[in-house]
């Protein structure tokens, strides 16, 4: 998710690429829906059965400026197309935690995932705007997804510890 208010970055780290220089060939991953637009839900199976054999799944889902930009307005704030479908059926087959990244500049309701007993952890990554403070981004987003297991001993005064 790149946002057009301060040009292009000269270099940035996806999420999926800092999971894969972290955890390298323990990691798999499948894309449950081709685009940000997901209207298409026949990589959502693909998706859930790679979660089923998973020790924690990791699903992002979003916005991107194909749906809400400066002039594009959306008409509710649902996740697009079988983005909703793919976080329900992804959650309800992995065994282990789940940890949903809403990747979007705007409002996103959650309540459908906020209700799901088998999502751990709910981590709105925003819009990177400000590349100098973004850029260990998605190296905080990998702090924060090792976080997830109940800790009691640890001390949590910025996050919320599961």
């Amino acid at each position: 998710m790149i946002s057009i208010y301060a040009g292009i970055p000269c270099r940035y780290t996806t999420l999926l690429q800092a999971l894969e220089q972290k955890y390298g060939e323990s990691l798999t991953f499948e894309p449950g829906c081709s685009d940000v637009e997901c209207k298409n839900a026949s990589q959502i199976e693909a998706a859930a059965k790679a979660a089923a054999s998973a020790d924690t799944a990791v699903i992002a889902v979003g916005l991107s400026q194909s749906i809400e930009r400066e002039g594009l307005d959306r008409e509710d704030l649902k996740l697009p197309g079988f983005q909703e479908k793919l976080v329900m059926e992804v959650s309800e087959a992995a065994p282990g935690p789940v940890v949903l990244v809403i990747m979007a500049a705007g409002p996103v309701d959650v309540s459908f995932a906020k209700n799901n007993s088998k999502i751990g952890a709910i981590l709105w990554a925003g819009s990177p705007l400000d590349v100098t403070f973004f850029m260990h981004y998605f190296q905080v987003v990998d702090l924060l997804l090792l976080g997830i297991h109940k800790n009691t001993q640890r001390k949590c005064p910025w996050m919320t510890c599961i």
